[in-house]
């Protein structure tokens, strides 16, 4: 019984980097024809609008207005929550442009999202989950950072 490979972006990268064309073609064609696929994958990480736009259909659709609702809406912040955002913005000010990503997540954009509370029966946060979709013959694939 044969098991299905998955070849994401970086896997294909490493093994095929430092090859010519002609090899890159006959190792494609190779797993085209080992594993009947002729799906691409793409990971969110590197999916720019024009590789979803050779995916999908996006149209460009011009509406100054269309978030104007959320944008003029009229939220009065609470003593606690300017003193929290203060808070946070006076330990991290100094450092905020020398953190990875990692640092920045953890210390910076985890705790304004904790004060969401997203627990309740309606929505749920996802952390470094993996996803996978099939779409218009590509395998869309990754692990998004927040949900």
């Amino acid at each position: 019984m044969k098991n299905n490979i998955v070849f994401d972006d970086a896997a294909i990268e490493i093994l095929m980097s430092g090859m010519n064309s002609d090899a890159v073609n006959k190792i494609e064609k190779w797993i085209v024809e080992k594993y009947k696929t002729n799906k691409k994958t793409l990971s969110f990480r590197k999916a720019t609008l024009s590789k979803l736009m050779e995916i999908v259909d996006i149209e460009r659709i011009s509406a100054k207005n269309k978030f104007n609702k959320w944008f003029d809406y009229k939220y009065k912040l609470s003593e606690n929550e300017i003193i929290f955002l203060e808070n946070l913005i006076e330990e991290n000010e100094l450092s905020l442009t020398l953190y990875n990503e990692q640092t920045l997540t953890t210390k910076f954009i985890a705790p304004v999202l904790n004060k969401v509370k997203f627990s309740n029966k309606r929505i749920k946060d996802w952390y470094g989950y993996k996803m996978r979709c099939e779409l218009n013959n590509y395998i869309l694939n990754g692990e998004p950072d927040f949900v």
